[in-house]
């Protein structure tokens, strides 16, 4: 009877699961909610959003999340720091880097 795995084999292969698993946040946001924030504050925001793009910087919370990217301009401009509060996937709010815009009306119950 043979093995297949060695003790050093196994032990190789715990650190590389566990460095896999450690390399991705606990509550990570959804692709779908990020695809949320943008729709919002290219919709909501009095500032032109088609001349930047958002650069996921990190979340906070965990059933509402507050999501800050940084909207960083095509055409070399000042960058903005902007963030989207969002809640079991409705945003509730987003802050153009000049002003909060509230939203909680204008979500539809789908």
């Amino acid at each position: 009877m043979t093995r297949s795995h060695t003790p050093l084999k196994t032990a190789a292969l715990c650190l590389i699961g566990a460095g896999l698993f450690a390399s991705f946040p606990a509550h990570a946001t959804s692709n779908g909610d990020v695809e949320k924030c943008r729709v919002a504050l290219t919709e909501q925001s009095a500032t032109d959003m088609s001349n930047y793009r958002l650069s996921y910087d990190r979340e906070e919370g965990n059933r509402t999340k507050t999501i800050y990217f940084t909207a960083v301009s095509n055409d070399g401009g000042e960058n903005l720091n902007v963030t989207c509060t969002i809640k079991r996937s409705k945003v509730l709010a987003v802050n153009d880097g000049t002003k909060e815009i509230s939203l909680l009306a204008s979500n539809d119950k789908k």
